[in-house]
């Protein structure tokens, strides 16, 4: 079950740590999810961090404390 707090979940469908997004079915609301597409290095944490809409969204989270 969701824990009842806003939160992001991001997974390349290629990283097979991911498995089992997307978790909305699973989890329900509130979840945000993003899809990323990390190329040659699924799992790169670098690369999930560094998507634009990834980065944004811990930007939003990281003002807001």
């Amino acid at each position: 079950m969701n824990p009842g707090v806003p939160w992001v979940t991001c997974w390349d469908v290629n990283d097979v740590v991911a498995i089992g997004h997307p978790l909305r079915k699973s989890w329900g609301e509130p979840l945000r999810e993003i899809e990323v597409e990390n190329s040659d290095a699924p799992h790169s944490i670098e690369r999930y961090l560094g998507h634009p809409e990834v980065a944004r969204a811990i930007g939003a989270a990281a003002a807001e404390r």
